[in-house]
């Protein structure tokens, strides 16, 4: 157990011993304060204390004051020891040594009042202690403050508080996290605005958020290396904006069909009876980009408690995708010297009565693997024994492959899997247009009129004149995507080679797409020049970009926390820019 973030970030928490004890997860924590709270200045009350891991990470990340409530003689004895290893003093922190309950109303008698108070009373305990405790929290909280419950996913929260709101309810595996908002007496009865519980345990993308970050830190002035962004350096060719010129001359500005122009919907059918599949134009939905027919796919094809696998590395966005939709995700960790590619055997151990979407996505992002027709043909083979199980095919760096290597689409090496396999696919990486936002999906035609039906109910069509941009691209001139590959691979082998010879750096040699995905294990559990402990590449990450202006993605949310990703969709001076830093900050540890 380790402190996420902030001031203390990486440092290593004692946890006391005993069956009562359940400290809270370093992941719930995570999205806790991250990607929920901002608790610079605040007073918070860590009620059931145990280690105190809650008020120590809201100290390291700006809590003005944290007090903790806790009795049992072992959760003390680490409480303090915790503590004194931060060097925090009473003007930081207060320990009450006593029950819950008698610490309560001992703050209420003396009137202290807090922005955010947590419980996390023992599991079997909850039921018989959180009426009362819930009750007293409108006495505790300052207006606008908020009570935090962590409990058993499985159990519903209390409602009808009176003076408490009950918000969102964020589960998180086993683990449910839900948010009391103490109501504003001057509100005159309007019920606050709530936000979804199903986007409790949806993040935000961290891709996007490191883009912009980058770009923050260049409107300060800094001289920031981003080898962060998922999209080829080079221009849009110009036939690709002159057809979307022309179609903006003769007024293609009116709502055209959801599913895509027919045009479009044609020369992608075509596209596809070139490479040996058969997709009529009604068989095929044009999204706004690919993500969209991605997420329209989850929403049509996913119930609650359905199961949908991911092969880890994976792409982000898929398991909340999934999570959004109502279902679980199922995760396959794949080796680094299997290239990261799932075996039936892993594939069989996953599937379910539950499962009923498996995503794969060759090649893949982050770590750049392929699926030859042997991987392929194996996959398939358990695939037969498991007819619920809908395959996602998401070949989006379909023509970004390396080295002579084949790359075929599942349904070239097993057709008869086709009335259950959705193809995924798009122009933002193949043509370099990833701004235009312009992808597809196709399909068995009962699921492409299901998605065609939601985004008629969302977006719509996707941009008219985009489309015909699109035309141009798929039939046109392909010299382009030649060229970037060409680009691509020399890249690559550049990138590979100078990270190999920087120590305790792995590097898998990506056969596809435009990422290179190295391992930092090496360097977990060293100090950071601040005194921080590496705890995983999140720490290195922000380390990296503190130290060296540079901005990379770390692995956790693509399923790999030991891992960063990098883009060599960039220049060849940027990249040696972008090495030199990361060896730069690596060696200084």
């Amino acid at each position: 157990m380790r402190i996420v973030a902030g001031r203390f970030g990486g440092r290593t928490l004692v946890a006391p011993k005993g069956d009562r004890t359940r400290p809270t997860a370093d992941r719930v924590r995570e999205a806790l304060f991250s990607r929920l709270f901002d608790v610079n200045d605040l007073e918070v009350l860590d009620l059931f204390a145990g280690s105190g891991a809650i008020g120590l990470e809201a100290l390291s990340r700006g809590a003005r004051h944290a007090h903790f409530v806790e009795h049992a003689p072992r959760a003390l004895a680490a409480l303090r020891r915790n503590i004194a290893a931060l060097g925090l003093t009473r003007a930081a922190c207060t320990v009450l040594e006593t029950s819950v309950a008698n610490a309560v109303r001992r703050l209420e008698l003396d009137d202290r009042r807090f922005d955010l108070i947590f419980a996390d009373p023992p599991y079997r305990e909850a039921e018989a202690v959180l009426p009362a405790l819930l009750a007293a929290a409108e006495k505790l909280l300052k207006p606008g403050g908020r009570f935090i419950v962590e409990h058993a996913a499985r159990t519903e929260p209390l409602g009808g508080i009176p003076g408490l709101a009950l918000g969102a309810i964020r589960r998180y595996g086993d683990t449910a996290l839900s948010e009391y908002a103490r109501e504003e007496d001057e509100s005159g009865g309007a019920e606050p605005m709530r936000i979804a519980q199903r986007l409790g345990a949806v993040a935000p993308s961290a891709t996007l958020t490191l883009n912009q970050k980058a770009k923050d830190l260049r409107a300060q002035g800094k001289d920031v290396v981003a080898l962060t962004a998922g999209e080829p350096d080079f221009a849009t060719a110009p036939s690709i904006i002159e057809a979307i010129n022309r179609s903006l001359e003769r007024g293609d500005t009116r709502y055209v069909a959801v599913s895509g122009v027919e045009e479009l919907r044609k020369a992608i059918s075509k596209h596809y009876e070139a490479t040996g599949l058969a997709y009529a134009p009604s068989e095929i939905v044009v999204s706004t980009g690919a993500k969209q027919a991605l997420f329209n796919a989850m929403l049509c094809l996913i119930e609650p408690g359905d199961e949908a696998i991911v092969i880890a590395p994976y792409w982000l966005s898929y398991a909340d995708m999934v999570r959004v939709a109502g279902g679980e995700v199922v995760t396959i960790a794949t080796a680094e010297a299997a290239g990261f590619l799932a075996t039936p055997a892993q594939l069989e151990a996953a599937i379910t009565p539950n499962t009923r979407v498996l995503f794969l996505n060759s090649p893949s992002n982050p770590a750049g693997a392929v699926y030859g027709r042997a991987e392929l043909e194996g996959l398939a083979e358990v695939l037969r024994r498991h007819p619920q199980v809908a395959i996602i095919s998401d070949e989006i760096y379909d023509r970004f492959v390396y080295g002579g290597q084949d790359c075929p689409s599942i349904l070239a090496v097993a057709p008869d899997l086709k009335p259950r396999t959705l193809v995924v696919n798009g122009c933002s990486k193949t043509y370099a247009m990833t701004g235009l936002r312009l992808g597809w999906a196709a399909g068995p035609k009962d699921i492409i009129e299901a998605m065609s039906t939601i985004q008629g109910q969302s977006t719509s069509n996707a941009c008219a004149p985009i489309q015909f941009g699109a035309v141009e691209a798929i039939t046109g001139d392909q010299s382009i995507v030649a060229t970037m590959v060409r680009a691509f691979d020399e890249r690559r082998a550049f990138v590979v080679e100078k990270l190999r010879a920087i120590k305790g750096v792995r590097c898998f040699d990506p056969k596809g797409a435009f990422y290179v995905f190295p391992n930092l294990e090496a360097y977990v559990g060293k100090k950071l020049p601040n005194g921080k402990t590496v705890a995983n590449a999140d720490t290195l990450a922000e380390y990296l970009v503190e130290s060296q202006n540079l901005v990379v993605i770390p692995g956790e949310p693509f399923g790999a926390p030991n891992n960063v990703r990098l883009s060599f969709a960039t220049d060849m001076a940027t990249l040696e820019k972008g090495i030199t830093r990361l060896k730069q900050g690596l060696e200084a540890l």
